[in-house]
């Protein structure tokens, strides 16, 4: 009885070892045909959310320092 292994699937290429046109055409080539619509307000809102909180604890931080 032998038993067999399944099958990898192949790795992801280090994004470190690629160059920007490589990168972009491996955007290109999983998103072009998105027809999804996306509301960025939600995520913008998050984000400044999150970067003005942390931006006034490093500023508490260094005001201790």
């Amino acid at each position: 009885m032998s038993i067999s292994k399944p099958a990898q699937k192949p790795l992801l290429p280090n994004p470190f070892q690629l160059s920007d046109t490589e990168i972009i055409e491996k955007v290109y080539a999983s998103h072009t045909y998105d027809d999804e619509v996306f509301d960025s307000e939600p995520l913008f809102n998050v984000v400044s959310s999150v970067i003005k909180l942390s931006s006034r604890v490093v500023g508490a931080i260094l005001k201790v320092n």
